[in-house]
């Protein structure tokens, strides 16, 4: 094979290359030239910003016959010509992801017992060290404990809170940062000069920003684009390897959002989709775009027109689409589900009840039993009006009836007076939360009759003949939960809930099957008729 990836060649050589990571290059130089290593170091950081690099080069510094006063190695010693070629016996490299038994680590151990063949130290460098299993781990913690003077061990792993405490507790542990966007653009920048690639300032921003802090994405990336361009790389042949939404797109795509407009943004969705748009990469630079108009917005009221509720909305709704992309079984569905959601969308209300017919009704049914054929003509028919209002709107609020209880019942009041909402046009809606969150509160709460006394009260009216319904929901800490929760969720506030009887009765199931009314024998007038139950 004549070619040789970019990475690979312009890995660095000593401490000084180490880009993004002078901390640690400081750190280790000290402690080579000063001779104070030890005898087991943990590397852990995120992927691609030089852990195992560090490694290599520590490993020739600390077997390096000719050191620098600075502590990088020579390179032209023969130790050091060995370690590059990949041909010294002593320098052992291990893959923790594909020798992570115990037979392994079992062989591991009994190796570190002899001497180096060829260097002063036998270093093992052990890479994804967090793959190791249990007894594995358990294996190698006693040679980590009272290892042989001769050996050093060099961890490298990208979740170190994976590994035993135990280990932890036993290596000299450094942090790899994330490297910087400036400083990856620089480098890129200096390695298309070394190779004579012709690149733009903004494309390899561009490149340094998708590499997320990883300096070797982006120098496959660079090579990638190298290898695909016919004349200089600019952005365009960037956002075309990389999958990258056109930023008009992506700009018109949130403005969409922001107006709510689901109908644009799934004509949007769809573009992406026909396209051939990475959906993960597009809901990546979504956010970006919304995170920058939100920190605009923040900085300087007048920088839009939308409130920052609208910006913090839409980037809180999306902020995790991204890791649901990459599993979902329908990248599409998902993505337009999250912008919908996104929309803020909110249940419309049922439409308002008349209760004018109902107060109506009610007043009549309140009144005593006539005793004329006429009256008792009208008393039926009224009876009839009310069952039927009961049996459609049987949580409508009931009209003023004078002092109950020793309280004088007050209507509903409106957002208008109160600045709440209409509790007794959002009942209904309540009750269905209710039976979503706890089918048992529903069936005791189902007939009762919400009566807001003041802005910030709800009093529940429950039937005269369900005294225990009263003490079992109020009570009760969970019934009393999922109240607080339903109303909440459907009102957008918290209200001091009271309870007492009402002066009505549950309504009568009706049962399965229908039998013929049984004459009954009214008394009053000697007469035998049918009489509706009430």
């Amino acid at each position: 094979m004549s070619y040789t990836a970019l990475y690979r060649r312009y890995r660095p050589d000593n401490f000084s290359g180490l880009v993004g990571q002078t901390h640690i290059a400081r750190i280790l130089a000290v402690a080579v030239s000063r001779g104070n290593f030890v005898h087991a170091y943990l590397f852990c950081g995120p992927r691609g910003t030089g852990k195992t690099s560090a490694a290599r080069i520590l490993a020739r510094a600390i077997n390096c016959q000719n050191p620098q006063p600075d502590g990088n190695p020579c390179d032209n010693c023969p130790s050091c010509l060995r370690v590059k070629e990949g041909g010294s016996m002593d320098i052992i490299e291990i893959d923790g992801a594909s020798n992570r038994g115990i037979d392994e680590i079992r062989d591991l151990r009994e190796r570190v017992k002899y001497s180096p063949a060829q260097e002063k130290y036998k270093i093992y460098i052990i890479d994804e060290v967090h793959m190791l299993t249990n007894d594995a781990f358990n294996a190698i913690l006693k040679t980590l404990e009272e290892p042989p003077a001769h050996v050093i061990f060099i961890f490298a792993t990208t979740a170190p809170h994976k590994l035993p405490l135990t280990v932890l507790s036993r290596c000299q542990r450094f942090d790899f940062r994330r490297i910087g966007e400036p400083e990856i653009k620089d480098h890129l920048l200096n390695i298309a000069a070394a190779e004579q690639i012709s690149i733009k300032d903004d494309a390899a921003a561009l490149i340094a920003k998708k590499a997320d802090g990883g300096m070797r994405d982006a120098v496959s990336l660079l090579d990638q684009c190298a290898g695909a361009a016919d004349g200089p790389i600019d952005t365009d042949a960037v956002s075309a390897l990389l999958g990258i939404v056109d930023r008009s797109f992506i700009l018109k795509l949130r403005d969409h959002l922001l107006d709510g407009d689901i109908s644009a943004i799934l004509v949007d969705v769809n573009q992406l989709i026909l396209s051939g748009k990475d959906l993960r990469q597009a809901v990546v630079d979504l956010c970006e775009t919304l995170r920058d108009g939100l920190l605009a917005k923040l900085a300087d009221e007048k920088a839009s027109s939308y409130p920052v509720s609208v910006w913090l909305k839409r980037l809180s709704a999306l902020a995790d689409t991204d890791n649901k992309l990459r599993y979902a079984a329908s990248p599409r569905i998902t993505m337009e589900l999250a912008l919908i959601k996104a929309c803020d969308i909110k249940e419309t209300p049922p439409p308002p009840i008349n209760l004018d017919s109902t107060r109506t009704a009610f007043s009549a049914a309140q009144t005593p039993a006539p005793t004329t054929d006429t009256d008792k003509s009208k008393f039926k028919k009224t009876k009839s009006v009310y069952a039927q209002s009961q049996a459609g709107h049987s949580t409508a609020l009931p009209p003023n009836s004078g002092d109950i209880g020793g309280q004088t019942r007050q209507p509903i009041t409106t957002g208008a007076t109160s600045g709440a909402k209409d509790l007794a046009t959002l009942w209904p809606s309540i009750l269905k939360r209710i039976e979503k969150l706890n089918t048992s509160t529903f069936f005791r709460v189902e007939n009762c009759r919400p009566i807001q006394n003041c802005a910030d009260e709800l009093l529940l009216e429950f039937p005269l003949d369900r005294p225990g319904d009263v003490t079992y929901v109020m009570e009760n800490i969970d019934q009393r939960a999922t109240l607080d929760a339903a109303i909440f969720q459907v009102c957008g506030k918290k209200y001091r809930l009271q309870a007492r009887l009402g002066d009505f009765n549950a309504p009568i199931e009706e049962a399965d099957e229908v039998l013929p009314s049984a004459p009954v024998f009214d008394e009053s007038d000697g007469e035998t008729e049918q009489k509706t139950l009430f």
